[in-house]
């Protein structure tokens, strides 16, 4: 999350969290109550080990005018908990837990069989003036695609499944 301004970091400390519903926020876990080690500029949170399984997050304050978060961004891999070899959903956009209506959202559909999977990158390393090329392996590799190294556009030249 990227902070533009702090006017008062008191305001944050112990009342600024990031939190988790499984229940359209009739009950609310804290994953993460910020205290002094927020700041402005980027902020981070990192779920390594006991990662939270929740359909909803938000960043949630108690105190009136605390904070101006101006981009925020989720990494991360989604997950469903089912032993189905698919899955469809429909997105919803939402802004203070009200949805967002006038928006078409077309239904997603996760597929086992149709899920890219990398299973190998070669070289490992390449020059830092780049130039190297590349050799991406793994399968399901189809369809339309893009390769970005470092936030850099790769040039694609050849592709097939694996």
């Amino acid at each position: 999350m990227f902070i533009y301004s702090i006017v008062d970091i008191v305001h944050y400390n112990n009342n600024f969290k990031l939190q988790g519903s499984n229940d359209g926020w009739a009950t609310s876990v804290d994953l993460h109550i910020f205290n002094g080690d927020i700041h402005e500029g980027w902020n981070y949170v990192t779920f390594s080990e006991n990662r939270p399984e929740y359909s909803s997050y938000r960043f949630f304050g108690n105190a009136v005018k605390q904070w101006q978060v101006t981009e925020f961004s989720f990494y991360g891999v989604e997950t469903i908990n089912t032993d189905s070899d698919s899955f469809e959903c429909v997105p919803v956009i939402e802004v203070s837990g009200q949805k967002l209506d006038g928006f078409t959202l077309n239904s997603v559909t996760y597929s086992d069989s149709m899920t890219p999977v990398i299973t190998d990158i070669s070289p490992r390393f390449g020059s830092v003036r780049g130039g190297t090329i590349v050799t991406l392996t793994g399968d399901n590799l189809i369809g339309e695609a893009s390769v970005l190294f470092d936030n850099r556009s790769c040039e694609i030249t050849d592709q097939s499944a694996n």
